[in-house]
């Protein structure tokens, strides 16, 4: 799952951490748009 990736990434104790900082950028409709963009993080 993307999200847990970019957790780790950055190094958050939780999940709900990084959705929280991060998921009022995009629309909470658009899980597909927030998983790209989790995954290019990754890159």
């Amino acid at each position: 799952m993307f999200p847990l990736r970019v957790s780790q990434a950055l190094d958050h104790a939780r999940v709900s951490t990084t959705l929280d900082i991060y998921s009022h950028e995009i629309p909470e409709n658009s899980r597909l748009i927030s998983e790209k963009i989790a995954y290019a993080l990754l890159k």
